[in-house]
Formats: structure tokens, sequence, C-alpha cells
């Protein structure tokens, strides 16, 4: 970047009177003149390794052309970052990506590419906040993204995924055959995530989970946002279990899953297994069911769901202190006899049965 030179304080003359001082004018110079010295601008990453980077900073207008939504500022470093945020220039110089708020495009990533395998982009995203040690957040353009391969799974940080929009503007496909329970984005052992503003739509295959958030034996789960997010069938399609929240891997300490709340989330199907204090408030889960129940030691309790309706059957096993309003429910609901304190509320079209303690089936009526 090249800043010109400021006319000198004497041209500025109203009525013989200067608008500037010559110490003004030095001073504004100087800090022109470190700007230029700190801050080279470039049209794109990819042209990095064939220029000579003067300053500590660049800036690019795109990653791999103006304007693609992958223009961002990078430092520079006295040696190679441990992740694959950065850029070389021709002496070798590293310059490592020096953001706060991403775009996927920053990282690699391309929209609305069938060919493109967005993977790589997640798979950076999540490299990057592990070796800066801190959370940021990833803004995904409202577009359709790709994944050929499965993404390695968040275990040191969880995710800050913001689109800013509703479920519908920003869609992350399936576009590879999953293993069973395999999921697009797994959640381990990791706490504070947010899922916000993304649809999940199965590209491919007919097994697979959309997003898991899994305890480990040394790490519950927790503090976790989901929030205007949509999991559905396309070309292919997720296994009921598409929504899967599981923290029976931690059985000692603080236990379980811990304290998240879904907000308007529709999904194909849902599963909760040994979590305590979730909320899911808005939302449908639609031709799939929802199951909950314990792991070895930990009752599922402290839940609260205010749903739109369930397209398929509520099951609930071992659980306590569970509440469930919906609209309707078109299969059945099930409360077994070691569950306590279960309440559901709704048109339930198929058959009830509560068998536990204190636990009661009933329409709003």
């Amino acid at each position: 970047m090249t800043i010109p030179e400021l006319p000198h304080p004497s041209s500025f003359v109203v009525d013989d009177r200067r608008l500037i001082t010559h110490e003004w004018y030095n001073q504004l110079q100087n800090i022109f003149r470190n700007i230029d010295s700190r801050i080279v601008s470039i049209d794109t990453a990819a042209t990095v390794p064939t220029i000579t980077v003067p300053g500590d900073f660049l800036r690019t207008a795109g990653y791999t052309t103006v304007g693609d939504n992958g223009g961002a500022l990078y430092e520079r470093v006295a040696a190679q970052p441990s992740h694959d945020a950065y850029v070389v220039d021709a002496t070798g110089a590293y310059f490592e990506l020096a953001e706060h708020v991403l775009t996927m495009e920053m990282l690699g990533g391309k929209s609305d590419d069938t060919a493109h395998n967005n993977t790589t982009a997640l798979n950076l995203y999540n490299s990057y906040i592990v070796a800066k040690n801190q959370q940021r957040k990833l803004v995904p353009r409202p577009a359709s993204y790709y994944f050929t391969t499965k993404p390695t799974s968040f275990s040191t940080f969880a995710p800050f995924i913001d689109s800013g929009g509703g479920a519908e503007s920003t869609r992350f496909l399936r576009h590879y055959t999953a293993s069973v329970d395999e999921a697009l984005i797994t959640i381990s052992g990791a706490h504070w995530g947010v899922i916000r503003g993304i649809s999940f739509l199965a590209h491919s295959g007919s097994t697979g989970r959309a997003l898991s958030i899994v305890s480990t034996a040394s790490l519950y789960c927790g503090f976790t946002l989901v929030e205007n997010v949509s999991i559905g069938h396309g070309a292919g399609t997720f296994q009921d279990t598409a929504l899967f929240v599981d923290g029976r891997a931690k059985t000692t300490g603080a236990t379980g899953a811990r304290d998240g709340h879904f907000k308007n989330v529709t999904t194909t199907g849902a599963q909760f297994l040994a979590v305590q204090g979730w909320e899911w408030i808005g939302g449908y889960i639609g031709t799939g069911d929802l199951a909950m129940g314990a792991g070895t030691g930990i009752v599922l309790t402290r839940m609260k769901f205010k749903l739109w309706g369930v397209d398929g059957d509520i099951t609930m096993t071992n659980c306590d202190d569970v509440y469930l309003g919906a609209n309707s429910i078109a299969g059945n609901v099930t409360l077994d006899a070691d569950c306590s304190n279960c309440h559901v509320k709704g048109r339930v079209v198929g058959t009830p049965s509560a068998t536990g303690t204190n636990t009661t089936i009933s329409d709003y009526s």
C-alpha cells in the first residue's frame, strides 16, 4: 500500500490563516509512513509467494480471486505456525492469519461448488482455534458448502459457527456416505459451542448424523447453544438420531452432558442420553423419533422441551424431572416404569403409556 505525501501546510491557507500547523502536519505524515511500512495490500493470498513483503502485516482482497470473501489480514511471525492458516512470501517469511472473525473462504473454502471439499477449511478452522488457544467466530456466507469427507471432531475448543441468518440461508451438505452414528460435526468434550443459522442436509448416503455433542471419559460437554438450525434430508438421508447428545462417557465428577440450549431447531430425529439441564424451545421433529435415556449410574434429568410438534414416537427411559410440551405428537408416547416426575403434554395420535412414578401424559385441553 502506498500513501501519497501530504501537501505541505503552506498550501493550506484561508485568509492568511493556516488550517493545520507544522506540528500536526509532521505527526500525520509520520502516522501515514508508519502505516505504509507495516501493512501491504495485495490482491489475493495466492499471490503472496510471488512477492517480497517489506512490512509486518499484509492484507489481501481475496483468497483465490479478488472479492471471493476470503480477503484477510496476516501478521508476520518468526517461525512456521503450528496450523496451516498462513502464507509465505518470496523470501520464505511466514505471515499468519490475524483475524478474530473468520469466513470459510479465508480458510480456502468455497461455496456452491459440489467438487470442492470444505472439510479442509473446517478442519483448518479447528486447528487454528486450538493453536491460538482461543475460540474464534466462523461466519459462513448464505450459500451451500459441500463436504466430501468427514471433518475432524472439535475436541479442544468447541466451534462458534454463526451465519448471522436463518437456518435456510447457509447450508452444510454432507456429500459423502457416512458410517452409522458418524456425524458431520462432532463436539467432543468441549464447552461453550455455538451453532447458529445453519441448515444440515444429507446430499448422499442413508446413515450418519448431522450434529453430535458428546462427553469423553475425562471431560463433559456442556454450555452449548444450537439456534436457528435445520436438519433435513436431501438427495441422501440422515439416520433417525440425526441430532445426538450423549453424556454417558463421563461417569465421575461432573457427569453426563450438561446445560445446553436448543432454540428453533428442526430435525428429522433426536436422541438424548445421560443429559442434565438441557432445554429445547421452539422447533419440530419431523419424520423421526425423540428418544431419551440414561447411562451407567447417570439419570437423564432436568430437561425441558417446548416444541411445535413431533412427527414420530417419544420414548423416555430412566428419566427424572422432564417436561415436554408439543402441539401434536403423531406417534406413541412411552414413559417407562423407571421414570419419575416426567410429564408430556400435547395431542397424542398414537398410544400413550406412563407407568413411572408421578408420570403423566395429557392433552392441552
